[in-house]
């Protein structure tokens, strides 16, 4: 009798390890296939921080292209003025003499090398926040063109649209922000360097400048840097 009970012990003890041993991988089988979604799911994170650089990227550019445009909008406005200036010149010299003929064209050889200056003197705007925090206020300078800014603004007709919110100036450069009141008339560059060119109050000769207009926001900015500043 005990011989018969050791030998149903042995096999219920032989059916145990039986069952451990088949059961016992696909345990291990399940945890391993738990765990794999476990390392999937850390993915994302590289992947969001891969895609805010591609944003960061993104709006770099179309910053650089919105301060390519304006360069572009001041180069076509002084080739209008240039254009304008040439026809005002052929209708003067159909009645002049020939010392008057030769003065007109000292002017347009004078007007041809600020154009051409203007063409490869822009101003870096790239790191303008910088600029403005670091350089030195010079008094006297900032003074006389935040007089002259004024008074071209209050004075000028043509200039009407424009509302000035501030005016900021170092020693070598000037920063003024405008409201353009009128939006859909807009910020008409031409008129605003022929207004300049009027008031006779700045000297293309000692400055370089540009003018950059916001069209989300209806803002305009105008910056002034000098000639001689590096």
């Amino acid at each position: 009798m005990a011989l018969r009970t050791h030998i149903v012990y042995l096999i219920i003890i032989i059916g145990i390890l039986g069952a451990w041993i088949v059961l016992g991988p696909a345990d291990k089988r399940e945890i391993t296939e738990i765990s794999e979604p476990a390392l999937r799911v850390e993915t994302p994170t590289f992947e969001e921080g891969s895609f805010a650089s591609e944003l960061d990227l993104a709006e770099q550019i179309l910053q650089l292209e919105a301060q390519n445009r304006a360069l572009q909008d001041a180069l076509g406005a002084l080739q209008q003025e240039f254009a304008s200036l040439q026809e005002q010149q052929a209708l003067r010299t159909e009645n002049t003499d020939t010392a008057a003929v030769a003065e007109d064209l000292s002017i347009e050889e004078l007007t041809q090398d600020q154009l051409q200056r203007a063409e490869y003197d822009f101003i870096d705007v790239t790191n303008l926040d910088e600029q403005l925090a670091t350089e030195p206020v010079d008094s006297s300078w900032a003074y006389e063109m935040e007089t002259n800014i004024r008074d071209l603004i209050i004075t000028s007709n043509d200039l009407a649209n424009l509302y000035l919110k501030d005016i900021q100036c170092r020693t070598t450069i000037c920063v003024v922000d405008f409201d353009v009141q009128d939006s859909e008339s807009g910020f008409d560059t031409h008129k605003f360097h022929l207004a300049l060119r009027e008031q006779e109050l700045f000297s293309f000769e000692d400055y370089s400048y540009v003018t950059m207009y916001d069209t989300n926001n209806g803002t305009a900015k105008w910056i002034m840097q000098k000639r001689n500043a590096d």
